[in-house]
């Protein structure tokens, strides 16, 4: 993804494109967008953690920190 901003918004200093991951034991998954509100699945009448994300749109994420104020910015690619 292009850099979408160079300067921070909040103080004026410079920003740099950086990924957000989650980590599962030693693995490192990107972050994603996803369409909607957050609605848990539910499996076999138990509602767990996993979120139901049938028919949504999703998108990959790129974040920018400021290498000043270290303030975050994502977008959705």
């Amino acid at each position: 993804m292009e850099d979408l901003q160079q300067r921070c918004p909040k103080c004026g200093g410079e920003m740099r494109q950086g990924v957000q991951v989650y980590r599962d034991e030693a693995n490192y998954y990107p972050l994603y967008w996803v369409e909607g509100e957050p609605v848990k699945r539910v499996f076999l009448g138990f509602t767990g953690m996993n979120l139901d994300i049938d028919g949504r749109q999703i998108l990959e994420t790129a974040t920018f920190k400021c290498s000043d104020c270290g303030f975050l910015e994502s977008y959705a690619a």
